[in-house]
């Protein structure tokens, strides 16, 4: 096993930037994205409908867009419109936001070291994701999920996200409530932006550009914002973060790295710690990674 230890990374007049060894394979063990079998036979329709009918089309990408296309499960549910989860009775609270397809509890391995250290736990499963109800999501409901979790607890001192639920919370800040406020905020695997999601949305699709345009204007008058403003660095969340930790790996097969380097030009008081051979979905689960989550938080 290699050396753990932190090493400085000097990018042009970046300094906040840093290598984290964490004695992993440096070898990301991201799975390979399945495509669906009917994959073909939608595009074919697509591309019939997306010239005949681009607004059809449009709505019908969105349609699938802001419906997950599989729900984390646990064994036992309670049939609840938004499940909560929450551990320990600190004074101060944290809380967990998961990523697209995923559910609060996949998070939970942050839990002991900040109970341990005296504070509350907090975390849900997004709209449609879980054990919550409802068939769909988008980032602005994602996002007021997220307000509702915090008004139901009186704020929260810090957050702790996983991609998607990375840009839920600056979305939730920057563009719902400008009263939410983060002491500490945490962004595993820093989530692509909006406008890069909805590009590959389009090229999965094989959408012909009006329709492709069209499906932009629709997500764009949802969201009340155009596209190109929804990338974080591009939210203007004002003192309402106060310190930003990002933690990427290298060879992040689902979000590149370079995410992750454009917020930490842009956010002065972030910090990017970056490993290599933990991927998107192992950074989560690493012992280093809580270590350094937890110390982050907690000091």
């Amino acid at each position: 096993m290699k050396p753990i230890g932190l090493k400085i990374y000097l990018m042009q007049t970046t300094s906040n930037i840093e290598l984290l060894h964490t004695g992993a394979a440096e070898t990301s063990r991201d799975p390979k994205p399945k495509k669906p079998f009917i994959l073909p036979a939608v595009q074919f329709i697509f591309r019939i409908l997306g010239n005949i009918a681009p607004d059809k089309a449009a709505d019908v990408a969105y349609y699938f867009f802001t419906r997950p296309r599989m729900r984390a499960r646990h064994n036992v549910s309670d049939p609840l419109l938004l499940k909560t989860y929450e551990w320990g009775a600190g004074e101060q609270t944290v809380l967990l936001v998961h990523d697209w397809e995923s559910r609060g509890t996949a998070l939970r391995s942050f839990v002991p070291g900040l109970v341990e250290n005296g504070f509350k736990v907090v975390t849900f499963d997004a709209p449609a994701h879980g054990d919550s109800g409802g068939k769909w999501t988008n980032l602005p409901n994602y996002a007021g999920a997220i307000k509702a979790m915090i008004n139901r607890v009186g704020g929260v001192y810090g957050v702790i996200t996983h991609s998607f639920g990375g840009i839920a919370a600056v979305y939730a800040a920057g563009k719902l409530d400008n009263k939410i406020e983060f002491e500490k905020m945490v962004m595993l695997a820093v989530p692509l932006t909006v406008d890069a999601i909805l590009d590959e949305t389009i090229r999965t699709l094989k959408m012909p550009p009006k329709a492709g345009a069209r499906f932009k204007m629709k997500i764009e008058k949802i969201a009340k914002s155009p596209v190109a403003q929804l990338a974080i660095p591009q939210i203007e969340v004002g003192g309402q973060i106060k310190e930003t930790l990002m933690i990427h790996d290298e060879k992040d097969k689902v979000v590149p790295l370079e995410y992750a380097k454009q917020i930490a030009r842009k956010w002065q008081t972030s910090r990017l710690l970056i490993t290599k051979g933990l991927g998107h979905y192992r950074l989560m689960k690493h012992p280093i990674v809580i270590q350094k989550v937890t110390e982050f938080i907690t000091n």
